[in-house]
């Protein structure tokens, strides 16, 4: 068993995330390094940030995933129990956040940040991934 709490996270940006009957996600339109939006644009009518996060098994803790763009700071919670998978080969479990911003706010050129804690027992943030906003 590992003893860190979050040992990795990744975030994908995309336009939607739909929740299938079947118990799978579907990504709409994912994004690269760069959104570009146009400058006469201020608003996107949604913006959404599928982030997993791998944990150490046995872990219980409260995870905020926490989402930056210039002024704008969004937040998304969730509890994680401590889980054990039927493989015993599996060390690790995985927690998985699907955020909509809608809409997101167009601001300047900047970055997109997302940042994963655990709040208990509280840990130093670890970056899940960013992306670019380009105006043109």
């Amino acid at each position: 068993m590992s003893d860190k709490i979050i040992i990795s996270a990744h975030a994908i940006f995309c336009d939607d995330i739909r929740h299938e009957v079947t118990n799978k996600i579907s990504l709409i339109g994912t994004y690269g390094d760069i959104i570009y939006v146009e400058k006469k644009i201020l608003l996107l009518p949604k913006l959404c940030v599928l982030v997993k996060v791998e944990l150490g098994r046995g872990q219980e803790t409260e995870l905020t995933v926490q989402i930056k763009y210039g002024e704008q700071e969004y937040a998304a919670h969730q509890t994680v129990a401590p889980f054990k998978p039927e493989a015993p080969e599996l060390e690790t479990v995985h927690s998985v956040f699907a955020v909509e911003i809608s809409p997101f706010k167009v601001e300047d050129d900047g970055f997109i940040m997302v940042d994963v804690v655990a709040d208990k027992p509280k840990t130093k943030p670890y970056h899940a991934g960013k992306i670019f906003l380009k105006r043109k």
